[in-house]
């Protein structure tokens, strides 16, 4: 598929500039409560690329995307075992004039953290992907045009992660997840990726 290529556009947002706003936020004064996280992956196997009029080329990748995450925090009293339970959507797209290629899934995510000193947790656990969908639209190359939507099995995988409290409610991290997608076209697909993340407790 071949795209005008006036911009490319992967919907990011640097979650280190929200750092000074955040930290100087009212803090919650107990472990336990709800959470905002935003985070930005990468990696995984190319999904679908594109061809752009001016001959560069791009795509997305089964394990990239930013990652936009609620859910709610629990303390197991002073033990330093945190779990997190969320909720999120995570998605990547490479957009033109004339087309557009997205991934997009919701998830699902129970992990256990163990708090190491004040500032450091280590954790891991299961995450669930529901409907992860790739929607391609744009030109086919005949005259025609692509609108095809093509969704994946509902998929389990597993997480690893670290953060670091740099506020009282706000935390910088890594995270690792291992996942593979079944689309009907294609099974097996690694969606393994890693990335960054920031999350603020209110």
């Amino acid at each position: 598929m071949t795209l005008s290529h006036t911009t490319t556009v992967r919907p990011a947002l640097p979650a280190v500039l929200l750092v000074p706003l955040l930290a100087t936020a009212p803090a919650a004064d107990a472990a336990s409560g709800i959470i905002a996280r935003i985070g930005v992956d990468a990696g995984g196997e190319e999904l679908q690329a594109v061809q752009f009029t001016d001959g560069e080329r791009d795509g997305i990748a089964a394990g990239a995307g930013v990652h936009l995450v609620v859910g709610g925090r629990l303390a197991v009293g002073d033990s330093g075992l945190e779990s997190d339970l969320t909720v999120g959507y995570k998605f990547d797209s490479v957009d033109a004039d004339n087309g557009e290629i997205a991934f997009s899934r919701v998830t699902l995510d129970a992990l256990q953290f163990l708090r190491l000193g004040e500032r450091f947790r280590v954790g891991g656990g299961l995450t669930y992907e529901l409907s992860p969908t790739v929607d391609v639209e744009g030109p086919n190359g005949f005259g025609g045009r692509i609108d095809d939507s093509t969704e994946a099995d509902g998929a389990f995988g597993y997480v690893v992660a670290a953060d670091y409290l740099v506020g009282r409610s706000v935390e910088l991290g890594l995270r690792a997840t291992f996942i593979e997608y079944d689309f009907e076209r294609a099974s097996s697909i690694d969606g393994d990726s890693v990335g960054g993340y920031l999350t603020y407790r209110f």
